[in-house]
């Protein structure tokens, strides 16, 4: 998976660099203080069983205040409290008392050995730790998948998929905030699905501008994953959405579906903090059953529009075998042909010998002049007109700024 970073402003990187010391240095001060606790209990301990059991092998009581600070703060924090457990044994049991300086050979000898072990001991704990973390995190990961999986195979609609794509992928990321966003034709993206740790996120259907800092606008750019580690001096829209929510920091990847990007999806946090490595490879699983639900959706639609259109050309068919009036097979087609296109309006003409049309059939909102039977000169910049011209399909998006005997009255709407 291809990771991506952004850097927003020249002073994002100290920026960014003190806001993660912090939580590195409260990390540090509660290991360091609970180790030092630790080993102060098991002195405690040792001294209570030191009349009964032979000092030199009460020091493996140690590794009680070293396999706990191993499993929780990592090997670094185990080889320290190694350390400091072997100075209070010196200190505390080793002749001469209260004194960093051991006599016995046997007692330096026991402390090096202690020492490896301890190392070892924290090295395999730290390892386990990690591994018991990640097997946890894969296992939840599968989880949150499969139960996305099961909504694309049940084929309920896409809607429903993203929102719980959405919310499977704040909760997997421990993100505060996760949104999900369509990117549309005019430059602009719209929230299609969000989810909030404090029922905070933005509304479904809300629409921004791709202007200055986001995760839309950068990964619509790069096509692949980003972040974008503070949004304190950022610009834009969406920028000052995110700090009017409180928001740090996002991480997201694109939704790619038949080869172009359909959308984006990103998490957000308001810690200081920033997301883990593998957050990137983390949301791309969930894309994919994003753009699986998208193309099953689009396939669904197609599907639903042929039989549509096979049963529309069924009915016009059996009229035309009862050899019904050419009236009323117009009409009917005009009608199949609205319903199956969704249009607000159909017509069908006649091109007569003398280069006029003359309205056979019509469905929808049209002007009441244009009247069946009545005729009309078809002039371009009309859609009629190429068709009539060329005799294929032809489209026309826009009639602005036009003139015509047919578009101007078109132009004034259906009480013309």
């Amino acid at each position: 998976m291809r990771t991506g970073a952004s850097r927003v402003g020249p002073n994002s990187v100290s920026g960014r660099t003190r806001s993660w010391v912090r939580p590195v240095r409260r990390r540090w001060l509660t290991g360091w203080l609970v180790g030092v606790a630790l080993v102060a209990a098991v002195s405690g301990g040792i001294r209570l069983l030191q009349p009964h059991v032979p000092v030199p092998s009460l020091l493996a009581l140690y590794l009680l205040a070293v396999v706990p600070v191993a499993v929780v703060w990592g090997a670094w924090f185990a080889v320290l409290v190694s350390l400091l457990s072997g100075l209070a044994f010196v200190a505390l049991f080793s002749p001469p008392l209260y004194s960093f300086r051991a006599d016995h050979l046997w007692d330096l000898f026991g402390l090096g050995i202690f020492l490896v072990i301890s190392v070892v001991v924290g090295e395999l704990a730290t390892r386990w730790r990690r591994q018991a973390r990640r097997s946890a995190r894969l296992t939840e990961e599968q989880a949150a998948l499969r139960r996305v999986a099961t909504l694309v195979a049940r084929a309920v609609s896409p809607s429903e998929v993203f929102a719980a794509v959405t919310r499977e992928v704040g909760m997997l990321c421990r993100a505060d905030m996760a949104r999900m966003e369509r990117y549309e034709a005019d430059g602009t993206v719209t929230g299609v699905a969000g989810w909030g740790r404090l029922g905070d996120e933005l509304a479904v259907g809300t629409q921004f501008t791709l202007e200055g800092v986001s995760i839309a606008a950068q990964v619509q750019q790069t096509g692949g994953p980003v972040r974008v580690h503070s949004f304190a001096r950022a610009s834009g829209p969406i920028a000052r959405e995110a700090q009017k929510l409180g928001i740090r920091s996002s991480v997201g990847c694109p939704i790619v579906v038949a080869g172009q990007v359909w959308g984006v999806i990103a998490a957000s946090s308001k810690r200081e903090a920033p997301f883990p490595k593998d957050t990137e490879s983390q949301i791309a699983d969930f894309t994919e059953l994003v753009a699986t639900a998208i193309a099953n959706a689009e396939s669904r639609a197609k599907l639903d529009l042929l039989v549509d259109e096979q049963a529309a050309l069924r009915r016009v068919a059996t009229l035309v075998a009862r050899g019904l009036p050419s009236a009323e097979i117009f009409a009917a087609v005009a009608e199949e042909v609205a319903q199956v296109t969704g249009t607000d309006a159909t017509i069908i003409v006649r091109l007569d010998p003398d280069g006029a049309t003359t309205i056979v059939a019509k469905v929808g909102e049209h002007p009441e002049t244009m009247a069946v039977g009545s005729r009309w000169n078809i002039e371009p910049p009309l859609v009629l007109a190429e068709v009539l011209r060329t005799g294929d399909p032809a489209r026309g998006d826009d009639y602005k700024g036009r003139s015509g005997e047919a578009i101007d009255v078109v132009g004034r709407g259906p009480d013309a």
